[in-house]
């Protein structure tokens, strides 16, 4: 009977008002969760859930945050009856399949929540893996091991790193700048893709530190390291590189692209704000001649 009533709060109540035997509550809990699991939005079961919570009837351990895990409605209840709640790695690992219920915890435990290879993992082989991908990143990314993220790209399939990239990558904000040359990096050697004028136009750039978020070092792996394509050799490529770059990452550039000193070239490098500017002009007229 109690069963029978996981989908109706006020039949739910009604009957432990009447009971006074001990309840069948682990009996209840798994009844209700795999209804609750099947419909991770319906309210219905999320009420007779909170009702349960409210009563007192629920030890809340961790075997109970992963119980309900896969209802949005009932782990609201839950985490707002107590938002100190332990959680282990399997339940962000069956959270992270959804969205909406990764943002949830993230909310409830952002500095607690264990989002280990295999939560992340999890994350990507979701019907909405881009959207929960986005949700751990916001939340956790300046935390979690850089490596961890460029590890997790190498097991993926290469059209689920290129979409990741096109659709959530680009899109995401300044905080994730210090990081950017790892993660094109494990985009460029995924899919083998050419390095374009786009990403070297939008690649990150602070002023007035000068700050180049690792620009130089990357082009200087582009046109001295085989395992990365080409560096590209445009002028609007040179422009940019002696704008932002320092006298070291030019000297590499110039070498590996040949090109002839320009005008255009020069006034790109009096824009220069690195510490070795004056060295970098003088270099430029002498190679100029």
């Amino acid at each position: 009977m109690f069963e029978q009533a996981c989908e109706n709060k006020r039949a739910m109540l009604a009957l432990l008002d009447q009971k006074r035997r001990e309840l069948p509550i682990e009996d209840i809990l798994t009844k209700l969760s795999e209804g609750a699991n099947a419909t991770s939005d319906d309210p219905l079961f999320g009420k007779t859930f909170q009702a349960l919570l409210e009563r007192q009837l629920v030890n809340v351990d961790e075997h109970v945050v992963e119980l309900f895990t896969g209802s949005f409605r009932c782990s609201e209840a839950l985490l707002s009856w107590k938002p100190d709640a332990t959680i282990t790695e399997n339940a962000p690992r069956k959270a992270a399949r959804e969205p909406g219920l990764m943002r949830l915890m993230m909310a409830s435990h952002r500095d607690s929540l264990p989002v280990t290879d295999n939560v992340l993992l999890a994350a990507t082989q979701g019907r909405w893996s881009f959207k929960t991908m986005e949700v751990i990143l916001q939340a956790t990314f300046l935390a979690l091991d850089k490596r961890i993220l460029i590890w997790l790209l190498k097991q993926q399939s290469e059209s689920f790193v290129r979409n990741f990239w096109e659709k959530t990558w680009k899109t995401v904000g300044p905080e994730y700048n210090p990081f950017h040359f790892l993660m094109i990096t494990a985009f460029l050697q995924k899919t083998g893709s050419e390095f374009t004028i786009d990403m070297l136009e939008d690649w990150p750039f602070e002023l007035p530190s000068g700050r180049d978020f690792s620009l130089g070092y990357f082009v200087g792996e582009l046109c001295t390291n085989d395992d990365y394509p080409d560096m590209l050799v445009t002028q609007r490529a040179a422009e940019i590189v002696l704008e932002r770059c320092d006298k070291e990452d030019v000297e590499v550039f110039l070498n590996h692209a040949e090109l002839s000193i320009t005008d255009n070239l020069i006034q790109a490098a009096e824009k220069n704000v690195s510490e070795d500017k004056e060295e970098l002009m003088k270099f430029l007229e002498q190679k100029r001649g």
